[in-house]
């Protein structure tokens, strides 16, 4: 008990006393947001290569980036009218009912055309929710807290929801051969469910108490994409966000295509993506433990960001080489391990120095609406593939390379157009 205290003080030194009930708020709905997606997750997506096989995943990345769109569009509109607190936890409980309505739907026959449209949506739903509920708490924590504050804080938050990653994955290979997988579904509507009422519960009317990122709560009728084309840095981030995911969907898809032909039996392919999720949380928390406060610390986020490009510039060289399970695996490991830890803490104080619409409403097309148009784009390019060429996974770790360069030459923009950060408050 003493040690958790004395990590305690540690983390919140420095950090004014009327934010730690925010602090202790954003733990707990990371915690349960990410529990319910590690849930769900490895299970629909084993259900979906069930329904459709890998072919199948080209048109449902496009479905969400479709929705994607539209959900983006709504929220920067509800935003004029609500604060974000209440808007995360109207969208997180929509969320919870929508996903039990679907998972009632995996109990009909597997032929049937319930048991297919459920299969389609909780796999899109799960790409959906996760993007537009996570970049909700993420704004509210530019929001609140300063660069000193981020710099401390962010790499904590992204554990903690690894932590709940990794007992959500641990409850799925554990438990999905014993219970089965859609019994087991139920347990990501709840977990989101918890994160709306905790969030709301703990955090309401704080949005007017807390400035501790000294943003100016302004409000406009400007749209994230007219606010996002104004500012190049904005730019910038945009195209890193959407070179970044087209290499990791690229990866995901030459993944999900060897796993298909090695492990067909539904519940056992469930196991394994529990297991493999873990390890990708596993290192995800190795690396926020130990590597990204030293790096965020010493380098700063912009040369943080350079980590993941030049690793997976010499995985996709290897995949190309020996396209293999245990090579695809490993690369989309280091490559989601990064994402969920060192890359996700720096990314999100490049959005510090900014204004609270630049850091809400272009940051929700940004990261909802770019994040996955990424997938569109892959969807585009994977599906026009065969008729292209006859080596589809050759090509594919072409365009990997090719979206690679694209990364680093986001990261280069990005430094020419950095703006100067807000002083430590």
């Amino acid at each position: 008990m003493d040690k958790i205290s004395h990590l305690w003080r540690l983390i919140v030194a420095d950090i004014p006393r009327e934010q730690y009930k925010a602090i202790f708020s954003i733990c707990l709905v990371d915690y349960f947001l990410m529990m319910g997606y590690s849930i769900n997750r490895p299970i629909s997506q084993s259900i979906f290569l069930s329904a459709f096989t890998e072919k199948g995943l080209p048109y449902a990345w496009l479905f969400v980036a479709i929705v994607c769109a539209a959900a983006v569009a709504i929220l920067n509109k509800l935003l004029n009218k609500f604060d974000i607190i209440r808007l995360y936890s109207a969208s997180a409980a929509l969320t919870a009912l929508t996903m039990a309505l679907i998972t009632a739907g995996h109990y009909f026959p597997q032929e049937s055309f319930i048991y297919k449209a459920s299969a389609f949506l909780s796999f899109a739903l799960k790409d959906i929710y996760v993007v537009i509920l996570l970049e909700q708490v993420w704004s509210y924590c530019n929001l609140i807290f300063n660069n000193k504050s981020a710099a401390k804080l962010y790499g904590f938050f992204t554990a903690i929801g690894t932590i709940g990653s990794l007992c959500g994955n641990l409850a799925v290979s554990q438990l999905s051969q014993v219970l089965g997988s859609s019994n087991l579904l139920w347990g990501a509507s709840i977990g989101i469910g918890l994160s709306a009422y905790l969030f709301l519960a703990r955090e309401r009317g704080a949005e007017k108490r807390l400035t501790g990122g000294g943003t100016k709560l302004e409000r406009t009728e400007h749209g994230g994409t007219a606010i996002l084309f104004k500012s190049k840095y904005l730019f910038f981030m945009a195209l890193l966000v959407l070179f970044m995911q087209l290499v990791i969907n690229l990866l995901d898809f030459q993944f999900n295509g060897l796993v298909k032909n090695v492990i067909p039996a539904e519940d056992a392919r469930s196991s394994f993506f529990g297991y493999f999720y873990m390890s990708i949380n596993g290192l995800a928390l190795l690396i926020q433990i130990v590597l990204a406060p030293i790096m965020l610390k010493k380098l700063g986020a912009m040369k943080s960001l350079w980590l993941a490009p030049i690793l997976l510039t010499v995985a996709a060289i290897a995949i190309i080489a020996m396209p293999m399970l245990t090579i695809v695996a490993g690369a989309m490991v280091l490559a989601k391990g990064l994402d969920y830890s060192l890359t996700r803490a720096a990314k999100e104080m490049l959005y510090l120095p900014l204004t609270f619409e630049e850091k809400y409403k272009a940051k929700a097309v940004i990261d909802m609406f770019i994040y996955r148009t990424a997938k569109g784009v892959a969807s585009g390019l994977l599906i026009l593939l065969p008729f292209i060429t006859g080596s589809v996974a050759l090509f594919s770790g072409i365009l990997t390379l090719i979206s690679l360069g694209g990364w680093f030459g986001a990261l280069i923009g990005l430094k020419v157009t950095e703006p100067k950060p807000l002083d430590a408050a």
